[in-house]
This record gives C-alpha cells, structure tokens and sequence, in this order.
C-alpha cells in the first residue's frame, strides 16, 4: 500500500488586523458585557419584586381568610350572647313573679292572722 504524499501549499498570509480596530472591538465587548452584567442584575430585580409581590399577595389573602374567619366567630359569639341574655331576662320575669307571688301570699296570710 502505498501513501501518498499531500502536496504542500504556501500558507497564505493572515491579513493584519488593525490594531485600533481591535481595541475597538474589545471595547464594545467590554461595554456590552458590563450592560449584560447591568440587565441581569435588573432582571434578578425584578424577579425579586415579583417574588415578593405574590408573597404579599398571599399574606393578603390569608389576612383577609383569617378577618373572615373571626367575623365568622364574632357573630356566632353574638348569637350565643343574644340567646343568654334572653335567657336571663326570662329567669329575671319569673323571678319578678315568684316576688309577687311572695308578697301577695304573705299579704294574704298577714289578712288571715289577723
């Protein structure tokens, strides 16, 4: 087997870059690198405000199911009151009865003695 050979070309000369135009370009790379370090420093802001916001949205509305809840609970306490101060007036009426009662039987048995 045989190898053959490659033949050998001239290299061709790289064509100069200018170095100003070099160092321009490294400096619009230098600036576009600090303005993607700037977005994304506002980027992770901004998901850091949204972030939060949900947060306060959702102490929001646990706030407000909580203010439910207790509403809720007052009312029920208020209806319990309600009923217990019924109750009380109608133990405070027969009670004022029974006084009468009294008095008028004492009345009459005070009319019997003598």
């Amino acid at each position: 087997m045989k190898v053959k050979r490659l033949e050998s070309k001239p290299v061709e000369k790289a064509p100069k870059i200018d170095s100003e135009f070099l160092k321009k370009l490294q400096f619009d790379n230098h600036v576009l690198m600090n303005r993607l370090g700037q977005y994304k420093k506002a980027e992770k802001g901004a998901k850091d405000i949204v972030n939060d916001y949900e947060q306060m949205k959702m102490k929001y509305f646990h706030a407000l199911t909580e203010s439910q809840q207790n509403k809720l609970e007052i009312a029920e306490l208020i209806k319990i009151q309600v009923n217990r101060d019924e109750e009380n007036q109608k133990i405070h009426k027969e009670k004022e009865k029974n006084v009468s009662e009294i008095y008028q039987l004492r009345m009459e048995l005070g009319k019997r003695i003598s």
